[in-house]
């Protein structure tokens, strides 16, 4: 099963429970009251924040659904053309020099240089 076919059919499921959640609520409110009228009006907005969730989740899958921008030859992912090797490898990177060591070759931020000569003496 696709990750897009489970996704409309968790969606299409929450729909049918929020209709019948939201169908007890106007029941609720159907039914008079005070205290029967708030719950129903309680009951009515889990349905909505829920329906609002699905839908910008579907929005978001729909808009990140192209893995690839056209044009970029299909192969792999954008910027590891060169990275890849023949045999799907990564290339590795070169190791970046090493950092000297010692308090000659540090550097401070400005505002932290009258700190640092007073700890050097």
């Amino acid at each position: 099963m696709t990750a897009k076919r489970a996704a409309v059919g968790l969606a299409a499921v929450f729909v049918v429970y929020a209709a019948l959640v939201g169908w007890r609520g106007v029941l609720l409110i159907a039914h008079g009251g005070v205290v029967p009228v708030l719950l129903g009006l309680g009951v009515l907005v889990f349905p909505l924040i829920g329906l609002y969730v699905v839908w910008r989740e579907l929005r978001f899958g729909l808009a990140t659904a192209v893995p690839y921008p056209p044009g970029c030859g299909g192969g792999g992912p954008v910027g590891l053309a060169g990275l890849v090797r023949p045999r799907h490898r990564l290339r590795r990177r070169r190791r970046p020099p090493p950092r000297p060591r010692g308090h000659a070759h540090r550097h401070h931020p400005p505002w932290l240089s009258p700190v640092v000569s007073v700890l050097r003496r």
